[in-house]
């Protein structure tokens, strides 16, 4: 009788083992140089959960070619609009539990880009640094998470680059802005 219950806890989903949740590797291979001056190094590392549980990760690093404040941005549509978007703040000069954080933008006038609550700061990995003349910002995101723009594994993404003229946030300026698909 043991023998029988050991074979069916054997064969039971309750037997199957949870799989470790997904890790960065420990170099971003890839890279984008949507614009001059900004690169994106990044990885897309896929879910280890069953595909109906998608909830893989973006491992970035953001560098740009001025000492100011950095975002990366999700947009929901193309091509890529600010508005509606989801991003990625670094600002160099707040606090390091402040530096990096996850924003909405919902307009383009001063006070429209907020930081999301608490409970949607869901960034890992993160840090912000400065050194000869460039400004560098690493992050991880989860893929898929409630009420943020989806990022795809594979598929068509609307990204945004933007970054300021100095550390405090602010208007980007005309030149250094740009949309892309990845």
């Amino acid at each position: 009788m043991l023998s029988l219950l050991i074979a069916f806890l054997a064969l039971s989903p309750l037997s199957v083992m949870a799989q470790p949740p997904p890790t960065c590797p420990p170099e971003l291979t890839l890279t984008m140089e949507p614009a001059t001056g900004a690169t994106l190094y990044y990885a897309m590392v896929p879910s280890n959960n069953p595909p109906d549980n998608n909830n893989g990760l973006l491992c970035g690093r953001l560098e740009v070619e001025s000492e100011a404040w950095v975002g990366f941005g999700i947009s929901a549509d193309s091509p890529g609009q600010m508005i509606g978007s989801d991003t990625i703040v670094g600002q160099p000069d707040e606090p390091a539990a402040n530096a990096v954080l996850k924003y909405d933008l919902n307009g383009k006038g001063g006070g429209q880009q907020v930081p999301m609550p608490p409970d949607q700061q869901t960034l890992t990995d993160t840090s912000i640094s400065q050194a000869d003349g460039r400004t560098i910002m690493a992050f991880t995101k989860l893929l898929v998470e409630p009420n943020e723009n989806e990022i795809l594994e594979s598929g068509t993404n609307n990204f945004l680059i933007a970054w300021g003229t100095s550390n405090n946030f602010g208007y980007h300026g005309s030149d250094n802005k740009v949309r892309f698909t990845k």
